[in-house]
């Protein structure tokens, strides 16, 4: 089991931004492979379709994971946690390794004109949303820089979801995680797309391990 939830394998499938970029259905096709092995799926923050589109592709017995940027405007993320949790989502990853995202030069000289999450529509109508410098660009108006260990009591207090940190890089915080009275953390380094110095999540593990360890 994974966080409680039955997986024919100890993985799940991630969450990364903007899947029909790389395929037509998407989130939708990951939704349906995800079922099809028997494991979970992170639904996206910054996702090609929107929430409901992705809910909707579920089999009514398919539990899910969802992924969450905090967006700068609170009132946004509270609502989308809460349609989140209605649906029958069982943890909240919390995204804590790009408060600013990395400098993609090829992404930059590409065009970006794809629409799709609940979290990015309402800009769309305003024209507040600049496109013209690649999908990093247009998406990372959409995340908090200024997150900190001082909203973790924010972020367990608007959901009865299992919440976790997704990023965490060294051993002291997930320490701090653990002592914040999370369920968990994901060691990840983003994919070595933000910093490509940054250390890889199974490089990091065996501190990690040792200092949680000793915690208790």
């Amino acid at each position: 089991k994974i966080l409680g939830v039955p997986a024919s394998l100890p993985l799940y499938f991630t969450a990364t931004a903007l899947a029909k970029l790389a395929h037509q259905e998407g989130e939708l096709a990951i939704v349906k492979a995800a079922k099809k092995a028997g494991v979970p799926y992170m639904l996206p923050t910054l996702s090609s379709y929107t929430l409901d589109e992705m809910l909707a592709a579920r089999t009514p017995d398919q539990v899910v994971f969802s992924q969450l940027y905090v967006n700068p405007e609170r009132s946004r993320s509270e609502e989308y946690v809460a349609k989140l949790e209605a649906a029958g989502v069982q943890a909240l990853f919390v995204t804590v390794d790009a408060p600013q995202l990395g400098r993609r030069e090829k992404d930059m000289r590409n065009k970006f004109t794809q629409q799709g999450s609940d979290v990015q529509g309402d800009d769309e109508d305003e024209g507040a949303v600049d496109r013209s410098q690649g999908a990093t660009r247009a998406i990372s108006s959409y995340i908090d820089p200024g997150l900190n260990w001082e909203d973790v009591p924010w972020l367990k207090s608007i959901t009865k979801m299992k919440v976790l940190l997704k990023g965490v890089q060294c051993a002291e915080d997930a320490v701090m995680a653990f002592k914040s009275g999370l369920a968990g953390c994901v060691l990840s380094n983003h994919g070595g797309r933000q910093l490509d110095t940054c250390r890889p999540g199974i490089e990091v593990l065996p501190e990690v391990m040792e200092a949680v360890k000793a915690e208790g």
